[in-house]
C-alpha cells in the first residue's frame, strides 16, 4: 500500500489555487511562526533588518511572491519611498491589502516568473521571502527580477537550505538522525534530484511541495543571470534544537552587474 510519506511528484506550474485553498491556513502558520521570538523565521527576518536598514531609505522597493505581506510590512520601519508587492494568489493579496492601509504600499498581482506589471529598471531593491521553493522554474524568476532592477539594484531573498531541506523519502528511512526524540541531524539522500517534491507531514510542504535544486545550481544561475553575491547567511536558533546547530535557511544578497 502506498503511503504519503515523502514523495517525487510533478506539481503545478503554478501553485495559484493550492494557495487560494488553503489562504487562511497559510495565513495561521505564517502568524504562528512570526510569534516564535526564537524561532527560525526570526533569525532568518533579522537578517534582512541588518542587511537593509539604513539602506532602503527613500527607495522603490519590490516585494517578490509576497504572500500576506509580513516582509513588506517589516520594512516598511525603514522608510522606503515605495513598496510594491506581488504575488500570484488573489486570496493573499486581499490579506496583505487588509493587513496594511499605509500609502506607500501597493499590491498587484503578477508572476514572480515574468514581472509583467512592473516596468525594466524601476526597482531599487527586490526582497522575497522563502518563496522560491515554489516557483518552478528558478532561472525565469532571476532573470525577471534582473530586468526590474536598477543598474547595480539589489536582490535579496531567502529560501530553504537546499543542502538540507533536500527530497527525502520516508518510506525509505526518516528525514532526520534521532537520538530518543531527539532530532541530532538531517539525513540527506536525495540532494542531486533537482525535481518537485512534496512531504509526507502535515506542514507547508505536504500541502504545496517545493522545487529543489542544489545549492551549486542555484548560485551558478545567479550567477549566469548576471547578479553578483554580495552576502549570504545560514541563520541559526538561539536555542539548543536542530535549528541551532543546522541551518534551515539560506538568506542569499545580490546586485544586478553584468547583461542577463
Amino acid at each position: 500500500m502506498t503511503t504519503r510519506s515523502s514523495m517525487l511528484i510533478s506539481l503545478p506550474s503554478l501553485p495559484t489555487a493550492r494557495y487560494d485553498e488553503f489562504t487562511e491556513w497559510y495565513v495561521r502558520l505564517v502568524d504562528e511562526m512570526l510569534s516564535v521570538p526564537d524561532g527560525f523565521w526570526t533569525a532568518m527576518l533579522e537578517v534582512f533588518d541588518q542587511r537593509l536598514a539604513g539602506r532602503i531609505a527613500g527607495q522603490t522597493v519590490l516585494d517578490v511572491a509576497c504572500g500576506e505581506g509580513h516582509l513588506g510590512r517589516r520594512l516598511a520601519h525603514f522608510g522606503p519611498g515605495q513598496i510594491t508587492g506581488v504575488d500570484i494568489s488573489v486570496n493573499l493579496l486581499e490579506y496583505a491589502r487588509q493587513r496594511n492601509a499605509s500609502p506607500g504600499h501597493a499590491y498587484r498581482l503578477d508572476d514572480a516568473q515574468t514581472l509583467a506589471t512592473v516596468g525594466s529598471a524601476s526597482v531599487d531593491v527586490a526582497v522575497s521571502c522563502l518563496a522560491l521553493m515554489d516557483i518552478p522554474d528558478h532561472e525565469r524568476f532571476f532573470q525577471a527580477i534582473w530586468r526590474v532592477l536598477v543598474p547595480g539594484g539589489t536582490l535579496m531573498f531567502s529560501c530553504l537550505h537546499p543542502c538540507f531541506e533536500a527530497p527525502f523519502d520516508e518510506e525509505s528511512g526518516p528525514q532526520f538522525l534521532t537520538e530518543g526524540e531527539e532530532r541530532l541531524g538531517y539525513l540527506i539522500r536525495n540532494y542531486h534530484r533537482e525535481r518537485p517534491w512534496q512531504s509526507g507531514n502535515a506542514g507547508l510542504r505536504d500541502h504545496f511541495g517545493a522545487h529543489h535544486c542544489t545549492l551549486s545550481t542555484l548560485l551558478n544561475t545567479l550567477r549566469q543571470t548576471g547578479f553578483k553575491v554580495t552576502h549570504l547567511a545560514e541563520p541559526v536558533t538561539p536555542d539548543e534544537g536542530l535549528f541551532s546547530r543546522v541551518p534551515r535557511v539560506l538568506v542569499v544578497e545580490v546586485r544586478k552587474t553584468g547583461p542577463a
